[in-house]
């Protein structure tokens, strides 16, 4: 039987977690996602179940620059020289009824050295978002868990070249989706706040040292 690795999202109940997340937000809605293509809104899903969320070198991104420093997909990885974790960065461009906006995925990689040598399975905090140039606001903030096999994983981390050709943006093997958050004119800094809350303790460092200017006293 395959062992999910323990990466715990934060100690505090998750509950007081999604109370802080509708004190950050106005004029969206919050949903929770039930399976591949179910969510409901947070306030009418009923929980029966009991969660264990163990199972589940940069740059400083300037938002009004962003079209002129994007023009397909660039890939930005922060690392720690301590602990050796990353926070892994990509933006892609995209159009919504002809309008441009761009992908933000952030993603939490661990270092392999520091997970249990009898862990098959690793999975790793992941939030996208979508961004409008035009207006600077989101309008799309979603969280989920990407799983990976562990010898997957550790390709990679390493981010080099190896013959199964697996490199840093290696796509997850499962994806679970666990919110989203939608509304017209979400600012950058609750996309920031969000972002840290959610991210473990140790990432929140490296996401404030890529964008300095976004952190909300």
């Amino acid at each position: 039987m395959k062992r999910i690795v323990g990466v715990k999202l934060r100690e505090e109940n998750w509950m007081s977690r999604l109370e802080l997340y509708k004190s950050m937000l106005s004029d969206v809605s919050i949903k929770m996602r039930c399976d591949r293509n179910v969510s409901v809104l947070s306030e009418k899903k009923i929980e029966t179940a009991t969660m264990d969320f163990q199972k589940f070198p940069g740059i400083q991104l300037v938002w009004g620059d962003i079209e002129q420093l994007v023009n397909g997909k660039e890939t930005v990885v922060h690392g720690d020289p301590d602990s050796l974790h990353k926070l892994l960065l990509t933006i892609s461009r995209d159009k919504e009824d002809g309008v441009t906006f761009f992908h933000i995925g952030i993603e939490e990689l661990w270092n392999p050295n520091k997970l249990l040598n009898n862990d098959d399975i690793i999975a790793l905090n992941f939030i996208h978002a979508k961004y409008f140039p035009s207006k600077q606001i989101f309008t799309h903030i979603d969280f989920s868990v990407n799983q990976y096999k562990k010898e997957i994983y550790a390709l990679k981390y390493a981010d080099v070249s190896n013959n199964q050709h697996i490199s840093i943006n290696q796509y997850s093997d499962i994806h679970y989706k666990i919110w989203c958050v939608e509304g017209p004119s979400i600012e950058v800094g609750i996309w920031s706040s969000l972002v840290s809350v959610t991210l473990n303790t140790p990432f929140r460092k490296l996401f404030y040292e890529m964008f300095p200017d976004d952190r909300m006293e």
